[in-house]
């Protein structure tokens, strides 16, 4: 017997038989002290009275509870944007190409800010080119001891915000996604609001949370590309090594991209009949306090791109946005266009 039915059937047997506590023991095999105690509070507890006492909550109310919760969760689902996969038209009957663009690092101290507008020109006005974001668009560096407050940088979050918002009125026509970055998530406990996501709205492009799948269709063909800023298995002998595995957990892919490191690399790999591109972009800033610290490393700039077409399944990729985009021009039959 539970401990409430014991006491109630003690109770019973004191009132109702009359039995002594000796006898009560030898039926509920307790200790007659212990079924004398239980007695006494029980009887104690049995003159009070309450005309208001909230009672626990019944089984219709936990149920009740719940539902609740669950309508919480779908309206929260409503209101948020981030996603991990998302499937994206581009309306090209010629070869067009993506752009895999981060580690931007704007306010830091540092960043070639020079090459960084004329990547971002390029980007907003070049036809059939169209980019995803890698993440680390802001340096972000917090204060009161924040892991980011020993960073340099030119100007407080608050404005980065505000130019990296500004900049998508421009940039988001040709944006299909963006990824968070470490960087850009370092704020969000303080102010409960994520900066790329609203890049994201402004852009009117996919919200792709800290990575996922970006699935692109043109013509009869479907394109998988995997990005992220950062992976595990990162490996200094093999730069492609997170890029590898992320494939694998990905369970395959046409692209599979990666920032975060700073410097750029590109692999292309035939497996079972596919070809799968490793990128990984790098950086406007090509020299911090943090660099220095670490051992005199300096941030490589790159822009890598990947080529698709729409009418054979074909991917060609470039570890440079200038040598891509030349490509580009002479396949869309735009090679008499301004140098870059």
């Amino acid at each position: 017997m539970t401990g409430d039915v014991l006491t109630v059937e003690i109770v019973r047997l004191r009132d109702d038989e009359g039995l002594t506590f000796e006898e009560i023991g030898q039926r509920v095999n307790m200790h007659p002290e212990a079924c004398r105690g239980r007695y006494r509070r029980a009887k104690k507890q049995a003159k009070r009275t309450y005309a208001d006492r909230k009672e626990p909550p019944s089984k219709e109310d936990l149920e009740r509870f719940y539902q609740a919760i669950k309508n919480a969760q779908t309206a929260l689902d409503r209101l948020q944007t981030r996603q991990t996969e998302v499937t994206v038209r581009i309306d090209e009957d010629r070869p067009f190409a993506v752009a895999w663009w981060g580690d931007w690092h704007i306010g830091a101290a540092g960043v070639d800010y020079e090459t960084f507008d004329r990547h971002r020109a390029i980007i907003a006005e070049e036809d059939g080119l169209y980019w995803i974001g890698a993440g680390d668009y802001k340096e972000n560096a917090l204060t009161d001891g924040h892991k980011g407050s020993g960073y340099q940088q030119l100007f407080q979050p608050g404005m980065q915000d505000e130019l990296l918002l500004h900049w998508m009125d421009e940039l988001g026509p040709s944006c299909l996604a963006l990824v968070e970055g470490n960087h850009d998530a370092w704020d969000q406990r303080e102010v409960d609001k994520s900066l790329v996501e609203a890049m994201a709205a402004r852009a009117g492009a996919a919200y792709l949370w800290y990575g996922g799948v970006i699935w692109i269709e043109v013509g009869s063909q479907r394109y998988r590309w995997v990005a992220r800023h950062k992976y595990k298995y990162e490996s200094s002998l093999n730069t492609t090594n997170a890029q590898r595995n992320l494939n694998i957990q990905a369970g395959g892919a046409d692209v599979v991209s990666l920032a975060h490191k700073h410097f750029v690399d590109f692999h292309a790999k035939q497996t079972g009949g596919r070809k799968t591109i490793y990128i990984r972009c790098g950086t406007y800033k090509v020299l911090d306090d943090y660099g220095q610290a670490i051992g005199d490393f300096k941030g490589e700039i790159g822009v890598p791109m990947v080529v698709f077409w729409p009418d054979q399944h074909k991917v060609l990729g470039f570890d440079q946005l200038e040598d891509g985009l030349a490509h580009l021009r002479m396949l869309r039959g735009e090679e008499g266009r301004a140098a870059l």
